[in-house]
């Protein structure tokens, strides 16, 4: 099989940082509900930023994209994120234009596995030998459905989550040509019983014109036990087929959901709390590019070294479960 390799990383946060305070003054939430030392107690976040009011889903993408151009011309674009600019035409036409790009774009739309599955994607389609460089961005802006108001307590507890959304983009060269890390394995599952548990429910055929239902609302922690069940089982198979260890791994890049999903994963695995990246005290849940920015902190570090052995893990509504392994050239 034809090797892939991530090419390039880079990454892009918005200026504009909130504390837990800050958000609960930025949407009015009602204090009888909610303060800031909760919302740190439950999840363990400490700050997110936000996109400005006027900045797009495809400006971010594109501040993220750039900095990859200047040493890539990509021939294909893969947008993949949870959010867009429009429901059409696809946000990787307006990122193409903007970006003055000639190459064909198309959009991979799975929730937070949405970025993982497009590197599922551009690594088939390499292999397939359809294009041999592609650009993957994601960008989410995830504080347009926050709900600023909350008419009952009831209503309050299904979008107590969104509580920790954050704003950010990131995005990868894809390619044939030997960079950063070699995709060594990958395995992907979904268990569609689950769709309930975590949605925005506007913008679809289900409730497209009802404004009250264009933010998220669920419970995510019905997911828990699924999510690290199913996923465990797929990581000791892709550590099998490859015949590695968990003790060998040197990061493991997991979605950015709480502190205690560290916790969970670390207990389960057997893996050192330390070996996970966590940026997710700093940004919160940025949706689909919370795995590129989390590896994209770790990689701007300088700490891998050659055959070091790496960890992606996708977690996502509907539910989706995405296991990557790579090693470092």
């Amino acid at each position: 099989m034809k090797p892939v390799y991530i090419n390039g990383i880079s990454k892009y946060i918005p200026s504009h940082s909130l504390n837990n305070e800050q958000l609960i003054n930025h949407f009015n939430l009602d204090k009888e509900y909610v303060n800031a030392a909760l919302i740190e107690k439950w999840f363990g976040i400490k700050q997110r930023c936000f996109a400005e009011s006027d900045e797009q889903v495809s400006d971010m993408a594109c501040k993220a994209a750039s900095p990859l151009l200047r040493d890539s011309n990509p021939d294909c674009l893969i947008f993949s994120a949870a959010g867009s600019d429009l429901i059409e035409p696809a946000t990787a036409c307006i990122i193409q234009n903007k970006l003055g790009l000639d190459c064909p774009g198309v959009d991979v739309k799975n929730a937070c596995n949405s970025f993982v599955n497009a590197i599922q994607m551009a690594y088939s389609l390499i292999v397939a030998e359809q294009y041999e460089t592609i650009l993957v961005v994601s960008s989410e802006k995830l504080s347009s459905v926050i709900r600023p108001v909350h008419r009952s307590k009831d209503e309050f507890k299904r979008s107590l989550a969104s509580l920790t959304f954050g704003d950010g983009a990131a995005a990868v060269i894809v390619s044939g040509k030997k960079g950063i890390m070699e995709l060594k394995y990958q395995s992907f599952c979904t268990k569609g019983e689950f769709w309930k548990s975590c949605m925005v429910p506007g913008g679809g055929s289900m409730h497209y014109l009802d404004p009250e239902k264009y933010y998220f609302e669920g419970d995510p922690a019905k997911l828990v036990l699924p999510l690290a069940n199913v996923g465990y089982d797929m990581i000791l198979k892709g550590l099998d087929k490859l015949d590695w260890k968990a003790s060998e791994l040197k990061k493991v890049i997991t979605h950015q959901i709480s502190e205690k999903t560290f916790q969970g994963l670390s207990h389960i695995m057997n893996v050192p709390l330390t070996d996970f990246t966590n940026v997710f005290h700093k940004y919160g849940n940025t949706g689909s590019a919370s795995v590129p920015i989390a590896f994209c902190e770790e990689f701007e570090k300088q700490t891998f070294q050659k055959g070091d052995k790496i960890l992606w893990l996708g977690l996502a509504a509907g539910i989706n479960i995405s296991v990557q392994f790579f090693e470092y050239q």
